[in-house]
């Protein structure tokens, strides 16, 4: 059983990975007391015995031991998974093949969780990507490092048919956090 202090890191992330959502582009720490647990936070955070995920990337089978372990979810293949974690920035396509949703069921779309190396708003050598859409006065930008250009171009095309596609988390090394949801206009800049 979890201690009560984990139950209240939990709720305190679930608020954090809401507010992300909520506003696309935002740039959130989600444990301040060490950022190595980011991850595993988050994943404890959304992540349970009823829901399914999947990972792609050259660490899969260690990575799904790890979230297996974590979270007692069950590992499946991309196309059934209702979380997928991309370890290293790029899919290789594969998020293509992630679920949609419904017209009557949008909200049974994938989440997608990248595991990037940074996420700032200063200047560095990343990505790019400006957001625009429900969530965002006007426009916001973030730099997103160890995250591919195409992986951008791939999730416009998943969520061309809004309400259908995909959600999706960018966690960092420093355990920061930022939402992007199906919602969201990205673009490359």
């Amino acid at each position: 059983m979890p201690a009560a202090k984990d139950f209240l890191d939990t709720q305190q992330a679930f608020r954090l990975l809401l507010q992300a959502l909520s506003h696309p582009g935002e740039i959130c720490l989600l444990s301040p007391r060490d950022p190595r647990l980011g991850l595993p936070l988050m994943l404890q955070t959304l992540l349970d015995h009823e829901v399914s995920f999947a990972v792609i990337g050259p660490e899969r089978d260690s990575y799904a031991g790890l979230v297996k372990n974590w979270t007692r979810s069950r590992v499946t293949e991309v196309r059934a998974a209702d979380f997928i974690i991309v370890t290293r920035g790029s899919s290789e396509g594969e998020i293509e093949k992630a679920k949609r949703g419904t017209l009557e069921y949008p909200d049974q779309g994938a989440t997608i969780i990248y595991l990037v190396d940074s996420l700032s708003r200063e200047d560095q050598n990343g990505l790019r990507v400006k957001l625009r859409g429900p969530g965002v006065k006007n426009e916001i930008q973030a730099i997103i490092t160890g995250l591919a250009a195409d992986e951008i171009l791939r999730l416009q095309e998943i969520n061309l048919e809004f309400p259908l596609g995909v959600d999706c988390f960018f966690i960092d090394q420093m355990g920061q956090v930022m939402g992007m949801p199906r919602s969201s206009l990205p673009e490359v800049k």
